[in-house]
């Protein structure tokens, strides 16, 4: 239920040029619950240089400074750690005000209009690619938390041993590799997916309709999940790495992983 949404987040947001990446993943857990590792771990993909103490984004940045970091990081994953109100009221108030700014525009895929003092717009800057946040407590209402598909995790839910090989290898520069690998499977596709995504993102929206769900956009964000780990199904297969029959039975099981989540993350956490 953690691993699942986030892989698939990964490997869906070079996807934006064929499908709308109009949602946030948010991964809450309490100190020690290595929610920071594990969006680390996803980030990793991108960089060799990502872990828990280098990411490319922090809830401590200006409002303005998370926004052009959201509008370069295109068609990639974008982690904004450490969303952890504290101090005075204001100071709780400006955190969730630049939260609901930033993943706000994530679902609607806008950015804020300026003008400068003569009158003339400023550039208007939105998300390109996914964001992955986390933080100990997660962003006020049901209409921004509607816009984020929200994992919670609790001291014990991962496996170090697990944790710490996959650390070692994202230093090493083995998932950067795989996702370059995965990079150049997908380029030749872009013009045939501008095609086929559509068609199967409606099918699996479709398919999410049909279960018991919480909120009108949750079978929207279900079916682009899903389509993301389909794709990296796919490459996987390609790739030798698993057999047809191993691809058939991860994409049933993360479609189900994937409907259960976010269900869940529509009640909130606790429950």
């Amino acid at each position: 239920r953690i691993t699942y949404p986030l892989l698939a987040a990964v490997y869906l947001a070079p996807l934006g040029e064929v499908t709308s990446l109009d949602f946030s993943l948010f991964v809450a857990g309490p100190t020690g619950s290595q929610k920071t590792e594990m969006t680390a771990i996803a980030q990793a993909h991108y960089g060799a240089e990502f872990n828990g103490g280098n990411l490319p984004g922090n809830w401590s940045s200006t409002a303005n400074t998370l926004e052009k970091q959201a509008f370069l990081a295109k068609d990639a994953l974008f982690t904004v750690d450490d969303f952890a109100p504290t101090g005075t009221i204001s100071d709780v108030q400006r955190l969730h005000r630049d939260a609901d700014r930033l993943l706000r525009g994530q679902g609607n895929r806008a950015g804020r209009g300026r003008m400068r003092p003569d009158g003339t717009l400023r550039p208007t800057y939105f998300p390109r690619g996914i964001i992955v946040s986390s933080g100990e407590d997660i962003p006020r209402g049901q209409s921004l938390r509607s816009r984020n598909f929200i994992l919670e995790v609790s001291k014990g839910d991962v496996d170090l041993g697990r944790l710490t090989k996959l650390q070692n290898d994202a230093a090493e520069g083995r998932l950067a590799q795989a996702m370059a690998a995965y990079i150049g499977w997908l380029a030749p596709q872009i013009a045939s997916l501008k095609a086929r995504m559509p068609e199967r993102h409606s099918e699996l929206r479709a398919k999410a309709r049909e279960q018991r769900v919480f909120h009108d956009r949750t079978p929207d964000i279900v079916a682009n999940l899903a389509a993301g780990w389909e794709m990296f199904l796919e490459f996987a297969l390609q790739a030798g790495a698993i057999t047809d029959v191993e691809r058939n039975s991860l994409r049933d099981e993360g479609w189900q992983v994937l409907l259960g989540a976010r269900q869940a993350s529509i009640k909130g956490p606790g429950h």
